[in-house]
């Protein structure tokens, strides 16, 4: 019987011993031990693969980690390096994850179409630190076009009482004419795609990003420039869609900017959504997320780039946004000089703090200036928010752009429950309403104070 007491009582002293430990430990810590690799001897592949295992291999083996490894856990990888690149894969319906711990990549002097950071498939990036990447000619700082449906989520690293850092910047053209180089020909997107590559199905959660996409350096000689664009903070390359983009959390801060032709002439990306020509669509900002979002001459603070439409944009949940169009780009919406037929729509504020200015004949909230024949502005929802939204020069506050000489611009459908607004159009601009030579139709507004 004695012996039987003592089998309980050692049963209970390691029962009592794991509750303990279990209870020492954080809430999501790693159940692994987390295996730290250095950019600086190497170019680095993950590749993610069954039972929650990832490949890792080096182009070359001068540091202390073999070559070739797979590991159980999360690699980490940090350093320093102007050469080396990351490049994340998977097998199957793997997901990569990664920390990056204080990272720095700067390949954008390598005059090669190279990424600081390729992700193309369903990855997800933890940032421990502060961390910055810039690329190579023409590519997205981190390279996650979506074309395959897959997701990449950029968020903290959740050990840590510090919010994980990004400055990330996408590559410009360079293009020296006097000595008949040429590389490629427009920016890519900070987080995005790449030079006429969309980017989409890109989440951040819970940290700082500054996000600046890629523009154009030409050298033609004395007196002559270019037309070429740039890509978004956040979103498509030149000429690349920006789509699905989701922006959320209480410690999100998120600054992006889209990238120009370094000329100032209306041919830039949006700050999030869209590149050169393209437009940006279902992006949300939610859950307290605040961010700042500047568009490049021609695109939009927050949806298209220039020429490019502005739709689904759906900011809530007490989230605080400032967004301010580049020359002829609306804050939220649409770029300038949209094509026939374009149109601006379904752009909701609710619960949140709004800061929206359109540039020279964009609206603040809607139209871009210039948008072709038969363009329309129209389901713009705002409910229990706090709004100030200047138009541009002839541009409408809340509505349309400035539209002279072009037939059928329609406003139409805009609705405003409660809170306190703010509208302001830009000379012959309404305040809510059409731009200059627009029409106006089918608006409510109640419940509200105006500023």
């Amino acid at each position: 019987m004695r012996k039987i007491r003592s089998i309980f009582r050692e049963i209970a002293v390691a029962e009592a011993a794991a509750l303990i430990m279990a209870l020492m430990c954080p809430v999501g810590a790693y159940a692994e031990p987390l295996l730290e690799y250095d950019i600086q001897y190497g170019d680095i592949t993950i590749t993610a693969q069954d039972n929650g295992k990832h490949k890792v291999e080096y182009s070359d083996n001068t540091g202390p980690n073999p070559k070739t490894a797979t590991v159980t856990g999360i690699p980490v990888i940090k350093g320093t390096s102007s050469i080396h690149t990351v490049l994340l894969k998977t097998e199957g319906d793997n997901v990569a994850h990664v920390i990056f711990k204080g990272l720095n990549i700067d390949v954008q002097n390598q005059n090669q179409v190279k990424a600081a950071v390729s992700a193309d498939c369903a990855a997800v990036i933890e940032l421990q630190g502060e961390n910055r990447l810039k690329s190579g000619l023409g590519n997205a700082g981190i390279v996650h076009t979506g074309n395959d449906g897959s997701k990449l989520t950029i968020k903290d690293y959740s050990e840590e009482p510090d919010v994980g850092e990004l400055t990330v910047t996408g590559g410009s053209y360079i293009k020296n004419e006097v000595d008949n180089l040429d590389f490629t020909e427009g920016g890519g997107a900070g987080i995005g795609g790449g030079f006429r590559q969309k980017g989409s199905h890109i989440e951040i959660v819970g940290v700082e990003i500054k996000a600046e996409g890629g523009g154009v350096s030409i050298n033609r000689g004395i007196g002559h420039d270019s037309w070429h664009g740039g890509g978004a903070g956040i979103g498509g390359g030149y000429e690349g869609e920006g789509s699905d983009i989701t922006i959320k959390g209480g410690e999100c801060k998120v600054k992006a900017i889209g990238g120009d032709d370094g000329y100032s002439r209306q041919v830039g990306g949006a700050g999030i959504g869209g590149g050169t020509s393209v437009s940006g669509s279902n992006i949300k900002i939610k859950d307290r997320a605040k961010v700042s979002a500047n568009g490049a001459p021609g695109g939009a603070g927050i949806g298209g780039g220039c020429a490019g439409e502005g739709k689904d944009i759906a900011i809530e949940g007490g989230s605080d946004v400032t967004a301010i169009g580049g020359s002829g780009g609306a804050g939220i919406g649409a770029g300038a000089g949209a094509r026939n037929g374009s149109n601006t729509e379904f752009i909701t504020i609710t619960n949140s703090t709004v800061s929206a200015c359109g540039g020279n004949g964009g609206a603040g909230i809607g139209a871009g200036a210039g948008a072709g024949n038969y363009s329309n502005t129209e389901f713009i929802t705002i409910t229990n928010s706090t709004v100030s939204a200047c138009g541009g020069e002839d541009g409408a506050g809340i509505g349309g752009g400035s539209n002279p000489g072009k037939s059928y611009c329609d406003t139409q459908y805009i609705t405003i429950n409660s809170g306190k607004i703010y509208a302001r159009g830009g000379n012959r601009g309404a305040g809510i309403g059409s731009g200059f030579s627009g029409r106006c139709e089918k608006i409510w507004v109640c419940g509200i104070t105006c500023g």
